[in-house]
């Protein structure tokens, strides 16, 4: 423990400090402050225990096996897979896995064209 008026260093069974002979009355406290207080844990509420809610997103429904075999289908056609993957991949009133899956193939082909003419301009 350490005096209050000068900071020395004052021995544990002293109560007077030896440098400026002044009573200090530390150790008083530090026996009141630990018997006085019993330690206790904080309580905790029902509701501080519940985890916050998460709102819950709408669900699309899922694709069926018709829709996907359909979407398949229509992307052997040349020149409608193009126009009906950009028509869904920006329409916001169309079920939300379909519109993902036309994104999806969107930079399928988009890939395609890059890598052909990788292979036809610089091979």
């Amino acid at each position: 423990m350490n005096c209050e008026k000068c900071n020395q260093i004052i021995p544990e069974d002293s109560k007077v400090c030896p440098s400026c002979d002044i009573e200090n009355d530390e150790n008083e406290k530090s026996e009141q402050n630990i018997t006085a207080e019993p330690l206790t844990a904080p309580q905790v509420t029902n509701k501080q225990a519940q985890k916050p809610e998460i709102p819950r997103q709408k669900l699309e429904p899922v694709l069926s096996v018709g829709k996907i075999l359909l979407f398949l289908v229509l992307m052997a056609i040349p020149v409608v897979n193009l126009i009906i993957v950009i028509k869904w991949s920006f329409n916001k009133n169309i079920n939300k896995n379909l519109r993902n899956l036309s994104r999806s193939m969107l930079i399928v082909f988009g890939l395609t064209v890059v890598l052909y003419a990788y292979l036809l301009f610089i091979k």
